[in-house]
């Protein structure tokens, strides 16, 4: 009698052991770099706290489009104070001006269909041919295996080969230092014929 008990409570206990041992949903991916590139996902809570459209970073993200050369950017980044999790490659941009995050405004648009995005960033009292070099040496720095100067619109930028065939491209428009990262250069190229002209 005690056998049969003990056998039963051992068959309940070991039928709960393997129902909880199912498995668990993956969960989702969060902006990494991506970029990185930006190379994944950011969720709606990566964006901070709803800020009115009138704060600067909205004034920014109004000029990035949201399709360009054919792919739509649904999804947004706001990178400010520490709402957005540490780690994105704008920090590293800027630690090399002896800036912080509450001194700059950066704003991304990525697709969730393709690994492309699009974004824009100034930082207050740095000009925009500074924060340009600065993004060139070190956007996704680990990476890079190639920099090279490219003409965008008549100015010079940058253009970065990432590995895993990753492109961006970055250049100056007054001083706000806009990018476009894509898994190709056809997209890449496509992407930026619809991006905001450069300025001086």
């Amino acid at each position: 009698m005690q056998r049969t008990a003990l056998g039963a409570a051992t068959a309940v206990l070991l039928s709960g052991l393997v129902a909880g041992c199912g498995v668990a949903a993956p969960s989702s991916p969060v902006s990494g770099v991506a970029s990185q590139t930006i190379d994944s996902i950011a969720t709606p809570a990566d964006r901070g706290p709803e800020r009115p459209s009138t704060a600067p970073e909205g004034h920014l993200l109004a000029t990035l489009p949201d399709e360009a050369g054919g792919v739509g950017f649904d999804g947004v980044q706001i990178v400010f104070d520490d709402f957005y999790l540490w780690g994105h490659p704008v920090d590293d941009v800027l630690r090399a001006v002896g800036k912080e995050r509450r001194d700059a405004v950066a704003v991304f648009r990525y697709s969730n269909v393709i690994e492309a995005t699009i974004g824009a960033t100034t930082v207050e009292g740095i000009d925009g041919e500074t924060l340009l070099t600065a993004f060139a040496d070190t956007w996704n720095a680990p990476a890079v295996v190639h920099r090279s100067a490219r003409i965008v619109g008549g100015t010079r930028g940058w253009e970065l080969r990432e590995r895993r065939s990753g492109w961006t491209v970055m250049y100056r428009r007054g001083d706000a230092v806009y990018l476009a990262s894509a898994p190709d250069r056809a997209t890449l190229d496509a992407i930026l014929a619809d991006m905001p002209l450069p300025v001086a």
